[in-house]
């Protein structure tokens, strides 16, 4: 997706080159929805960076259960349902994939936003 904030600059400038001076109501209309895409691009930065916190965390917490559980079980003696790995993940110490996003939580009812 790139950048976003580097994209919403380049809107912002393309609008400057319009050389609208912002009287006019479709001016202000497009300053406004720029402004708006501005807002929107910082709150993706923050939520990317929350995320990766969260998933640097839990890599944390899977390689420290992972010690407790070989601590505890022992390499060899580990019980057959705590061996297998689900589907998709990979041992500790791994990039364990998350989604970043559910679906459910992008959808939004339009009274909401009015």
């Amino acid at each position: 997706m790139g950048d976003v904030r580097a994209r919403v600059a380049y809107v912002k400038g393309l609008l400057s080159g319009l050389g609208t001076d912002g009287a006019s109501k479709e001016a202000r209309l497009v300053q406004e929805i720029i402004r708006v895409l501005g807002e929107f691009a910082e709150e993706i930065e923050e939520l990317k960076s929350a995320q990766k916190d969260a998933e640097d965390y839990i890599r944390a917490l899977d390689e420290d259960l992972y010690t407790v559980e070989t601590a505890i079980f022992g390499e060899e003696e580990m019980p057959a349902d705590l061996e297998e790995e689900p589907a998709g993940t990979e041992g500790p110490g791994e990039r364990i994939p998350l989604r970043s996003v559910e679906a459910e939580a992008l959808r939004v009812d339009a009274a909401d936003i009015l």
